[in-house]
């Protein structure tokens, strides 16, 4: 797409799987797909670093130079980030924000800054058969294994929901397992024709509640206990697996940064409902929305499980709305690094200019007053005593 040779870097998170690995690697692909820039590792000779939220930048800060281009991704949609984040001192060095959400985009640019929607480019076939480790098969076998069964629907629940406060798992306010666990409560109680999936790491709390109330229930893997199964992540490609075998996914959180199960649902063609978080307004269909108020949802829920033709019409809207908005904005992102690399080489080139004015007139002063001086040595007349 262009000619000038960048070198660019991505910093966040963990390698090991997590959302926020996901997400970077997002916007490397849609780098990798629209330009002939080059990808470093490291970040001491990147032109422009890419990091996955705020406080990655600020830890990192000290190895950055003055002319490199930062970007940020927001990495939620919560109010007390805008508090905190808009009022820091080292924002301004941030020249570029990708957000999940065109809410949280609008509010940036409010405020002054340069702010896009971050690209979500996957290259990824949903047609194409994924290989799964042999550890991993016998959860896809157990989902086979209900589904021989029973009749009913699958709805997955893969967030994380649990932290561990004070020697107690308790439920984490940002991914609402209360509510999910009243949805289900209620969905039992008014006969909803769907069993709930748990999978993923950290869901202590959950499980621990569906087990007490002796709620029935499909968990895939091993089951967490009291012990933190941090390193026990799934892999992306067995997620993205077990959404597929599934027939929805399903989102309760109060504040999110994607979240980024609505895109890997979709990108298997497969709907999510999800409460009105991050990104799913921009991606899904009205129909699978929740309003976050327990009668209303369960009428969402009612009318998505008992017809088959408004489902598919869900899907069908929430797909095109994902292919529209996941490059929407990748262009303006290219056309203003551009316009920031060639702002700061003009710079470069004009201090240099001076530089080399300078240099240039230090040196004219210097052969003009050897000049004068040797001028002045041999015009002196000889002195007058010996």
């Amino acid at each position: 797409m262009d000619s000038t040779k960048i070198i660019y870097t991505i910093k966040g998170g963990d390698n090991n799987g997590w959302a926020l690995d996901q997400t970077l690697f997002y916007v490397k692909n849609a780098f990798g797909e629209k330009t002939n820039w080059i990808f470093s590792k490291s970040i001491r000779y990147a032109d422009i670093v890419i990091f996955g939220w705020y406080n990655g930048f600020l830890e990192n800060r000290y190895l950055l130079n003055k002319n490199q281009i930062k970007i940020c991704i927001l990495d939620n949609d919560t109010n007390h980030i805008y508090k905190n984040l808009l009022n820091d001192k080292y924002i301004s060095e941030i020249k570029i924000w990708l957000t999940h959400s065109t809410k949280e985009k609008n509010i940036l640019r409010e405020q002054g800054h340069d702010a896009f929607i971050m690209p979500y480019v996957k290259k990824f076939n949903p047609n194409n058969k994924i290989i799964i480790k042999k550890e991993y098969t016998s959860i896809l076998d157990s989902i086979e294994r209900y589904k021989k069964d029973s009749k009913k629907k699958l709805i997955v629940s893969i967030q994380r929901d649990s932290s561990f406060i004070n020697k107690e798992w308790i439920p984490k306010k940002q991914k609402n397992p209360q509510y999910l666990l009243d949805l289900y409560k209620e969905s039992i109680k008014q006969n909803l024709d769907y069993i709930l999936v748990i999978c993923g790491t950290r869901r202590h709390w959950i499980t621990k509640e569906l087990d007490r109330l002796k709620l029935p229930y499909l968990f895939l893997g091993r089951k967490p206990f009291y012990q933190d199964d941090y390193l026990e992540k799934i892999p992306r490609d067995l997620i993205l697996e077990i959404i597929k075998k599934c027939d929805y996914s399903i989102v309760t959180s109060n504040w999110e940064g994607g979240p980024l199960c609505i895109i890997e649902s979709l990108e298997v063609g497969k709907a999510c409902i999800s409460t009105n978080v991050g990104f799913s307004q921009d991606l899904l269909s009205n129909e699978l929305l929740l309003k976050g108020k327990l009668k209303e949802d369960i009428i969402i829920l009612k009318n998505i499980l008992s017809s088959k033709s408004r489902s598919e019409v869900a899907l069908r809207d929430s797909l095109e709305k994902y292919d529209s908005y996941k490059s929407i904005d990748l262009e303006l992102i290219i056309d203003k690094i551009l316009y920031l690399s060639n702002k700061k080489n003009k710079k470069s080139n004009k201090y240099l200019i001076r530089l080399n004015i300078f240099l240039f007139d230090r040196f004219i002063n210097l052969i003009e007053n050897i000049t004068i001086r040797s001028i002045s040595f041999f015009k002196r007349k000889p002195s007058q005593y010996i």
